[in-house]
């Protein structure tokens, strides 16, 4: 088996292992089905592969069965190859390494003095790497050949997000530098201790609302990814009794009036700036005991939107609890927070209500071990359920960075993903629009405690690999801006190992043209509630079936007693049943015999809404699984030992991992820049923008649509579109009596 490890035995370039690769999956693979590949015990077995964290649970077990792929072990010798003629190696190092070059250390700040060094950012090994920059140098005198050469002349340029560092343990005299030599660790665990500080005084009531009362219910108010990721963990961790346990501790007898989970605190998240989702978030909350937590992380655009929502719930806390001579800024300096990446928005509040991100972590898809999520966390369930999520984190950082890639779960999901899209590329080549072309997947949680996470991998695989592939870039919109140096230095660097003709460079383009990273990640619903009328398509969508052996049934009390606990062992064993019933259902159909009786041996079809089974939705089902019947639909099987607070963060760790690498290997950036250059939302932003003004305009008693249209006719500009200006005109002259009702009322 090929190791990524090992570069010198492959010395495949890019362009030869992408012609492989697609060679490989049109003559060898897009014939053999899945009944017949999964027939090879040796070949099954070689793709399941399993990762038992070393921690105190028993049950910190993370598996992926790689099985039901349409792949052999000839398949993942070329991924693997791919990988290396890619340079992934180099890239997981670099990763690790942040905005440090490994091959020439930074001196940190401490050794360096100014007078001795006034160019901070000048890069010189670190006198604790002497020794093995020697080691590593006198290994280059012998070996380094011209190309090598080269190579390591090349310029370095870090990575932009130093992400990994936000879960680095303290306490351990560790040290990862930034480029003027700080050690980014002091500020990351600085920002612990405070949110450690903040949420014991709250949990503990030594930091009262305004009113005097406990803060219980926690009000998170933003958008983007590490609010997305907050939502999944939340919503697992309130499944798992430990962290359950945190949330009750210190709330007996507290604020019994309003709320369904009596002595539970919860996070509740307005997510957009609809009236009607800010009224159901405040429903039944009492602002006397609510923490506003905003998070301002996201792009400008974003962020403007956002402002609405956060002055609706401020308006909210001011007009209940502005009572008896409070001031407005006492009240909020006690129930709102604000964790942002802008600078010039932090300077307009209160220090001891801010949280600013460091500057080495404002890649937005990578902020989830940010305050944004930590600090909320904390606030309901405690310091040490947030300590679990960051040791899994760091737990699969190690597990990524030390592991062989042909074990490394990371790397082989990211491998599966393109190998996907290669096969479905090949499958059906569409030279025009090669997107067309992609597979994507369908992520189906066949447990309560993962229903947040299909939605999480959408928005983190769609920021960072939603993307254009940088080749296709450099033909549409010409040579990349010079002012990226980060694109020229490590988007580059795989097509630098090697000097490459014309005639390899053209075909390269033309391969990687003729496919497409996917980024569209699909919710297959609870128990696949939503996947099943995807079996109606012709295009086999890859499918992902996630699920925690531990059905961590200590938390649903309410389902204990009256005799009723072998039925629930019951339900769970079915329930786990259904998820390989479901994965053996999509690769194999029901048409093989060595594994489903075939759909004519039952003799009565139960469709479970009664009426006859000759009924017209009869025939409609059986239409369904007679397509389905075909099988060779591929799927992953993601399964975990038990959803606590550890394996969420591995959870989210690995899942930010296997975006980058699937990024990287497609040649996209990974790290979308907050410049307002990229993205097609800033000109939705524009355009919201314009149509509030025009709306303006038509809710004004001086409007007048004769005057619109002419002003249309002379400034071609800001022309709308007809149905745009028709619909909108319905809207204001239907909301215009309305609100003046509400007014005089």
């Amino acid at each position: 088996m090929v190791s990524l490890r090992d570069s010198s035995i492959c010395s495949t370039t890019t362009p030869q292992a992408w012609a492989i690769l697609r060679r490989h999956a049109r003559d060898e693979i897009s014939h053999l089905r899945l009944q017949e590949l999964c027939r090879d015990n040796d070949r099954v077995s070689s793709l399941v592969s399993v990762y038992n964290a070393m921690t105190p649970s028993a049950n910190s077990m993370l598996m992926i069965d790689l099985s039901r792929q349409r792949m052999t072990l000839e398949t993942l010798n070329h991924l693997l190859r791919l990988g290396t003629a890619r340079g992934l190696p180099n890239f997981i190092r670099q990763l690790s390494w942040g905005q440090n070059d490994p091959r020439n250390p930074i001196v940190p700040a401490r050794l360096v003095r100014e007078q001795d060094h006034p160019n901070i950012y000048l890069r010189t090994p670190n006198a604790k790497n002497k020794d093995n920059r020697h080691r590593y140098n006198g290994r280059d005198k012998s070996t380094t050949t011209p190309q090598k050469q080269k190579q390591n002349e090349q310029p370095f340029c870090c990575i932009p997000s130093y992400h990994m560092a936000l879960r680095v343990p303290c306490g351990r005299n560790l040290e990862m530098f930034a480029r003027d030599g700080s050690n980014v660790l002091v500020g990351i665990h600085n920002d612990w201790d405070r949110i450690r500080r903040i949420s014991e005084s709250l949990r503990r009531g030594k930091l009262p609302g305004v009113t005097g009362g406990m803060i219980k219910d926690v009000v998170v108010v933003g958008r983007g990814l590490a609010v997305m990721a907050l939502r999944f963990v939340y919503l697992s961790l309130c499944k798992d009794e430990a962290a359950t346990i945190g949330r009750r501790v210190g709330m007996d007898g507290r604020n019994p009036k309003k709320g369904s989970e009596l002595g539970h605190r919860r996070i509740k998240f307005l997510t957009t700036f609809d009236p009607v989702q800010a009224a159901a978030v405040i429903s039944d909350l009492d602002p006397s005991s609510t923490l506003v937590i905003s998070v301002a992380i996201a792009r400008e655009e974003d962020s403007e939107m956002m402002t609405l929502a956060r002055r609706t719930i401020q308006t909210w806390l001011l007009s209940n609890l502005g009572g008896h001579g409070r001031r407005p800024e006492v009240i909020l300096s006690k129930h709102s927070m604000l964790v942002t990446s802008n600078e010039d928005l932090a300077n307009k509040h209160k220090p001891e209500s801010v949280f600013l991100i460091p500057n080495h972590s404002r890649c937005e898809p990578f902020t989830t071990f940010t305050a944004a999520s930590l600090l909320p966390l904390s606030i309901v369930f405690g310091w040490p359920t947030v300590e679990a999520f960051l040791s899994g984190a760091h737990d699969i950082d190690q597990h990524f960075v030390e592991t062989n890639p042909r074990h490394n779960l990371p790397v082989l999901l990211a491998l599966t993903d393109v190998w996907n899209d290669c096969l479905s590329s090949s499958a059906n080549s569409n030279k025009n629009n090669p997107n067309l072309n992609n597979a994507g997947r369908i992520i189906t949680p066949y447990t309560e405690a993962f229903v947040a996470y299909p939605a999480f991998v959408a928005a983190l695989e769609a920021q960072t690999c939603g993307s254009e592939r940088e080749e296709r870039n450099d033909n549409i919109n010409g040579a990349i801006n010079s002012t990226s140096s980060f694109h020229n230095s490590w988007m580059s660097s795989s097509s630098t190992r090697q000097p490459q003709s014309k005639s390899t460079i053209s075909l390269s383009t033309a391969i990687m043209q003729s496919s497409s990273c996917s980024s569209v990640v699909i919710d297959g619903g609870l128990h696949g509630v939503y996947d099943r009328s995807l079996y109606q398509s012709p295009k086999n969508i890859p499918s992902e079936l996630v699920m925690t052996l531990d059905s961590q049934l200590a938390t649903n009390g309410a389902l204990k007693g009256g005799g009723a606990t072998q039925e629930i062992y019951e339900a769970q064993d079915a329930l786990i049943c259904s998820l390989f019933a479901h994965a053996d259902g999509l690769a194999f159909g029901n048409n093989d015999d060595d594994h489903y009786p075939h759909p004519d041996d039952s003799p009565h079809i139960d469709t479970g809404f009664g009426g006859d089974q000759n009924s017209t939705f009869v025939d409609e089902q059986q239409q369904v699984e007679d397509h389905a019947s075909n099988g060779n639909r591929p799927s992953t099987l993601l399964l975990c030992g038990r959803l606590d607070a550890f394996t969420c963060g591995q959870l989210v760790a690995m899942a930010e991992h296997r975006a980058v690498v699937k990024a990287w290997i497609w040649g996209i950036d990974p790290f979308p820049k907050d410049d307002g250059s990229s993205g097609a939302t800033l000109p939705r932003w524009k355009r919201t923008e314009l149509l509030r003004e025009r709306l303006e305009k038509m809710m004004s008693d001086e409007y007048s649509e004769e005057e619109e249209d002419d002003e249309d006719d002379t400034e071609h500009t800001t022309e709308l579109n007809l149905s745009t200006k028709t619909i909108l005109r319905h809207y204001a002259n239907m909301t215009k009596g309305q609100r003046r009702s509400a007014m005089n009322n």
